[in-house]
């Protein structure tokens, strides 16, 4: 049973982060994240949890577990774990040259085809903004973390982060804009789908809202013109 949690440092490509990141929530695991590893392509995160969950048949320490051969997917991670068996503190340290295999299958993050579009037409229009899709990884800090969607970028190295929540997504939308009020304001945008904007709830949190000038809103998918017509209004 980790007595403190359990870090790692992963250099992959962003769909199997995303893929990874999901089993993370699955199973229900407490994830804070690290600074070291992300100029390297990659990021450290440490997972944890209260120490109380330990003393309780250690279902914690079970999910853990079951966590742990999705991790080992990765083409290269690292280890970190304080154990405690028997009253003895245990160091544990393994790595991808530990030569354990999984026997899980970890699916890849599926790129739908109404973004490969959106950034073929985008990028169509000859405008001074580029679109690709995101390869980044946003700490949003609270223990939250972000895969944007959508990179747009300029000759001048600007770049700006586009995260797109659609009518499932309501969850995680007021969970990110209470995260983002307690951070310092960031070239980020979100695009919010029609489905959504006009719940009651999402307006009363708009109205008290400093972010709200950087959220526009689209029916099915944003299309091409809609989202350079917003970088324009807003200046960007």
């Amino acid at each position: 049973s980790p007595s403190r949690g359990l870090g790692d440092c992963i250099r992959d490509s962003l769909s199997f982060k995303r893929a990874l990141f999901r089993q993370i929530k699955f199973h229900r695991l407490l994830c804070e994240f690290l600074e070291e590893g992300e100029e390297e392509g990659g990021f450290s995160f440490e997972l944890s949890g209260p120490l109380s969950l330990f003393t309780q048949k250690q279902t914690y320490g079970l999910r853990l577990a079951n966590f742990f051969p999705y991790l080992i997917k990765a083409e290269a991670w690292k280890v970190e774990a304080e154990l405690l068996l028997k009253s003895n503190d245990v160091s544990l340290e393994l790595d991808e040259y530990s030569l354990l295999k999984s026997h899980y299958n970890l699916k890849q993050t599926y790129q739908p085809k109404e973004l490969l579009f959106f950034m073929e037409s985008f990028n169509k229009k000859k405008a001074v903004w580029r679109a690709s899709e995101s390869s980044c990884f946003l700490n949003m800090g609270e223990k939250s973390y972000c895969f944007p969607d959508i990179e747009l970028s300029k000759d001048t190295g600007e770049k700006v982060s586009v995260e797109l929540f659609h009518r499932w997504h309501w969850g995680q939308l007021k969970t990110r804009l209470e995260t983002l009020e307690k951070k310092e304001k960031t070239a980020f945008m979100r695009g919010v789908c029609k489905h959504i904007r006009e719940k009651k709830e999402l307006k009363e949190i708009l109205a008290k809202s400093s972010l709200k000038d950087r959220i526009f809103h689209f029916s099915e998918f944003p299309t091409a013109q809609k989202l350079l017509t917003y970088l324009d209004e807003k200046k960007y």
